[in-house]
C-alpha cells in the first residue's frame, strides 16, 4: 500500500498455499498496517479462511484489503469431480463476504483473473490448465455487496465510495475452536498437508538456489 506522499505499507503471505511453497516461505503474522488513514488488514488468499488471521484482527482494523489468485481444478479433471468444481467456485466467491460478517469491517477484494497453464507439481510432465475464479468485490462491514466483478466478465474495475472510524471497531466473531472458518472437504485438507511439505522441499532444492544463483550473476554483472 502506497500513499501519496512515498509512504510504503507491506505484508508478506503467513503460510503459503500448496504451490507456492514452491517459490517462498512464510511470511508475517502482524496482519494490520498502521496508516495515516487509520489501521488497514490485510487478508491475502487463504488467509481469509483462518481463525488466526481474524484473532490477530479482532477490534483493531477499520477496513480490510484482502487480494486473492484463486485457482480451480484443472481443465481437464474428471467429471467425478465437478461438484468439488462447483465448491470451489462458491467458495472463493464467499470467502470475503464470510470474513467481513466475521469482523464486522468492510472488505476490498481484489481478484486475479483468466487462466494459467503450467506444468503438473510434482513430477512436472503434463501440463495443465487451471482457470482463476472468484471475484473482485467491495464488501460492506454487514458482507452486503456494494460492487463486484465476477472472473468470468474477465480483467476489470470497481469502486466505492467507503466511510469509516476507530470508534466503530467491534470484536470479531470467532469460534475458538477451530482452525479453518469453513468445514473444508476431506479433498482440501489432504492437499494442505500433502502438497505443503512437497512444495517446501522444492523451494530448499530447486527454488532457492536459483535465486542466491541469479542474486550471484547480478553481482557480477
Amino acid at each position: 500500500m502506497i500513499f501519496p506522499d512515498g509512504k510504503v505499507f507491506t505484508h508478506k503471505k503467513d503460510i503459503p498455499t500448496q504451490f507456492e511453497n514452491c517459490y517462498y516461505t512464510r511470511g508475517d503474522t502482524d496482519h494490520i498496517l498502521h496508516t495515516p488513514i487509520g489501521n488497514i488488514g490485510i487478508a491475502l488468499c487463504w488467509e481469509m479462511l483462518r481463525y488466526d488471521t481474524i484473532k490477530r484482527m479482532s477490534g483493531k482494523v477499520d477496513i480490510v484489503l484482502a487480494g486473492s489468485c484463486w485457482w480451480d481444478l484443472p481443465d481437464d479433471a474428471p467429471k467425478e469431480r465437478e461438484e468439488l468444481r462447483k465448491y470451489n467456485q462458491k467458495l472463493a466467491l464467499q470467502t470475503p463476504v464470510t470474513f467481513a460478517k466475521l469482523l464486522h469491517v468492510p472488505v476490498i477484494h481484489a481478484s486475479h483473473c483468466g487462466k494459467v497453464t503450467a506444468f503438473r507439481f510434482p513430477k512436472e510432465e503434463i501440463e495443465q490448465t487451471r482457470q482463476l475464479v472468484g471475484a473482485t468485490q467491495i464488501l460492506s462491514r454487514n458482507g452486503n455487496i456494494i460492487a463486484r466483478r465476477y472472473f468470468y466478465e474477465d480483467e476489470g474495475f470497481v469502486t466505492a465510495d467507503l466511510n469509516w472510524s476507530r470508534y466503530d471497531r467491534q470484536l470479531a466473531d470467532i469460534e475458538e475452536n477451530k482452525y479453518w472458518i469453513p468445514d473444508l472437504p476431506e479433498a482440501y485438507l489432504q492437499a494442505w498437508e500433502q502438497v505443503n511439505p512437497q512444495a517446501e522441499v522444492y523451494y530448499k532444492n530447486i527454488a532457492l538456489p536459483y535465486y542466491h544463483c541469479k542474486t550471484e550473476s547480478s553481482k557480477i554483472h
